[in-house]
């Protein structure tokens, strides 16, 4: 969460990137959310949902309620 380090929204994209490609349903989660906000990055709803649809298929709580929502 960024305590006591200074926020760096570059490599939060890189770290989340990083960990969702391995497998990681959360950071999968973080970095869709990241994209389809445009939150430190430019807004990318395509691979926004790429990303929530991959947190959802690993069964990520908040992706499925992403999608039940819609």
């Amino acid at each position: 969460n960024g305590i006591g380090v200074e926020k760096d929204g570059n490599k939060a994209v890189y770290y989340y990137e990083m960990a969702a490609n391995k497998g990681d349903a959360e950071a999968m989660y973080n970095l869709a959310v990241m994209l389809n906000e445009g939150i430190d990055v430019e807004k990318d709803l395509l691979n926004g949902l790429i990303w929530m649809t991959r947190a959802a298929e690993a069964y990520y709580p908040d992706a499925l309620k992403f999608f039940k929502k819609q």
